[in-house]
């Protein structure tokens, strides 16, 4: 759902509410533009994407975040968790505009493959990495790491073994790491909420 929302429909508001409704000091610092540059939120059209859908349409989704945000603080999240919320939801973004080409016998293509196959022989690489990069930033990690778990498959067994994966399996890779992302932020949240009401 992250990272493939239905035709016609949001992804989930809180991106657009983060992307309209922040600062543009707090915007900068997590490397964030507009809606329309991000390939997770390309289901709609720009000017479909302004209001909000939930509750009131006559709020706009910078009204809903600044709604959201005093939510938050009346049941308790500190202003340190807030930001590490937004550093995820940013970092999601930036993971769903990495980019992958494919090298096969060793010549490079940047473009996709036309059979969409995933058993050729091809060899992911990431076409992006000041994508990464951001992305690896604002989740804390180091970026050759980052790339390596979204290009290779680990295989432990007796004896463990590196694999390189095709475009397609990488793009599959990073897809469901995204959604990984979102699922444990929704369960701290949900913790921190139960928390809250004890």
């Amino acid at each position: 759902r992250v990272a493939h929302p239905p035709e016609d429909e949001r992804n989930f508001h809180v991106f657009y509410q983060i992307l309209h409704g922040m600062s543009d000091a707090c915007r900068a610092d997590l490397h964030l533009t507009t809606a329309s540059d991000y390939q997770i939120l390309k289901t709609l059209p720009s000017s479909t994407s302004l209001l909000a859908t939930v509750g009131n349409l006559d709020k706009s989704d910078a009204e809903t975040y600044t709604d959201l945000l005093e939510r938050l603080v009346r049941l308790g999240f500190t202003e340190e968790d807030i930001e590490s919320m937004a550093q995820v939801l940013a970092a999601i973004l930036h993971l769903g505009n990495v980019s992958f080409g494919e090298k096969r016998n060793g010549a490079v293509s940047l473009h996709a493959s036309t059979d969409n196959s995933e058993h050729d022989d091809g060899e992911a690489f990431i076409k992006n990495t000041d994508t990464l990069e951001i992305a690896a930033k604002l989740l804390g990690v180091d970026c050759e790491a980052l790339g390596t778990a979204l290009t290779r498959l680990n295989l432990k067994s007796i004896q463990s073994a590196v694999l390189p994966l095709t475009r397609v399996k990488a793009e599959l890779s990073r897809d469901s790491l995204i959604g990984e992302i979102y699922e444990r932020l929704f369960e701290w949240i949900v913790s921190k909420l139960n928390e809250a009401v004890e």
